[in-house]
């Protein structure tokens, strides 16, 4: 069997990209251990976008594999599948191999991944522009933003027209990559050798719901965790005095993405370090232009994968305040190492995590504020240890449909 291997995802580190490198890491260990050969790898890439993770580069790869890479750029994607008589196309990202149109007539046999509809929810909730109006640089009120204060009140035609465009310009934005699932769902239900998987129950759901998929046609297969990071000495020196200070610290991941909530988290923070003379927030890839952040309310820049470890590793909790998730990486891994998790209560989460956390709703500060007081010393220990037991669960299910995807990735074609 020729099995095309989606690398397209992996251009770039995000949760879909570390997706892909476990599922394929994955595969080459079982296709070893159990002596296939009747399975001829291809690596579907594009050579315009460097692939992020070194070991999957083709100069390092083909040196521990036999797998033949096959560019996106030189030549469209069924005419790939014709060439190298391609029996099973893997898509480990569907809005990534959606930019190329030709997926939509792929009809060789499929295993698509679709790990959430993050900007139909976007584009038709409307969150984009809520996004927009909660950044410090358009709140009203202020003197010295006046000229934003005549942007929003004024009712004459010219400002209408702006608003307008703006508007317009925002819903483009949104509107190219839902094009690209577009492509992928016109292939789902064309193909009836197609098959969709889905990372959680709310992600399959909004794929009914967004693109009257068949729930037939849909299988929920949990997002695997991770591949172990090896553990360094910490680099970043801002960490490395917190953790060695060793104060009480919560932990917030993602502060540059609008959707992990950190401009009402930040203010929640703020409001919380008053009543706690303990307390220290870590916010990790935050943005200047959210807001400034100085006494116990520490920036950090992204951090190496190891210091990332260490960083969950020795905070006090995890704080993941999410407008949206599809499944949600950061609360298991804080869960991993027996941290309390105090997060949202929307989307794919409490199906995730059930009971464990501390849940508040993304969008009241006040019930971000309200669920950090709920976390005690005196019920730490409750909590940690609901944390340790929900990961045990989840990560039982992790391996288990895990295995079920390197099985339907292997399995003869019917």
């Amino acid at each position: 069997m020729n099995l095309l291997f989606d690398f397209l995802t992996a251009h770039g580190r995000y949760g879909a990209g570390e997706y892909q490198r476990r599922v394929f890491m994955t595969l080459i260990n079982y296709i070893h251990k159990n002596r296939i050969d009747d399975i001829h790898l291809f690596a579907l890439y594009d050579s315009t976008k460097e692939i992020s993770y070194e070991d999957l580069r083709e100069e390092s790869l083909t040196k521990v594999i036999p797998i033949k890479y096959c560019d996106l750029y030189k030549q469209n994607l069924l005419e790939i599948i014709a060439e190298n008589r391609i029996d099973r196309l893997f898509i480990a990202c569907g809005q990534r191999i959606g930019e190329y149109p030709e997926v939509a007539d792929v009809r060789c046999d499929v295993v698509c991944v679709t790990h959430d509809m993050l900007y139909e929810e976007w584009y038709y909730n409307h969150l984009y522009e809520y996004w927009q109006l909660l950044l410090p640089s358009l709140q009203m009120g202020a003197a010295d933003k006046w000229k934003w204060m005549v942007y929003f009140r004024k009712n004459g035609a010219a400002s209408r027209l702006a608003r307008y465009i703006l508007r317009m310009h925002r819903e483009r934005i949104l509107e190219r990559p839902m094009t690209y699932m577009k492509n992928v769902s016109d292939m789902l239900v064309k193909n009836p050798k197609a098959k969709c998987i889905m990372v959680s129950e709310y992600s399959k759901n909004s794929m009914i719901y967004n693109y009257r998929i068949s729930p037939e046609k849909i299988n929920v297969l949990y997002s695997p965790e991770r591949l172990e990071t090896p553990v360094e000495p910490i680099n970043n020196k801002l960490l490395k005095d917190l953790v060695e200070s060793g104060v009480k610290y919560y932990l917030m991941v993602s502060c540059d993405r609008y959707s992990k909530n950190p401009i009402k988290a930040f203010n929640a923070f703020q409001h919380f370090v008053e009543m706690d003379a303990d307390a220290h927030f870590v916010m990790i890839g935050m943005p200047s232009h959210f807001g400034n952040c100085s006494g116990r309310i520490h920036a950090l820049d992204f951090l190496s994968d190891s210091d990332l470890v260490w960083a969950m590793k020795k905070c006090y909790a995890l704080v993941y305040p999410s407008f949206f998730e599809g499944f949600g990486y950061p609360p298991l891994e804080a869960m991993k190492y027996g941290k309390p998790v105090i997060c949202s209560n929307m989307t794919s989460i409490p199906e995730i995590l059930e009971e464990a956390p501390i849940y508040c709703s993304p969008l009241y500060e006040s019930s971000i504020f309200m669920a950090l007081t709920q976390l005690t010393d005196e019920n730490y220990h409750k909590y940690a240890e609901r944390s340790q037991k929900q990961y045990a669960k989840v990560s039982k299910r992790q391996e288990k449909d895990l295995l079920k995807l390197v099985n339907l990735l292997i399995s003869p074609i019917s």
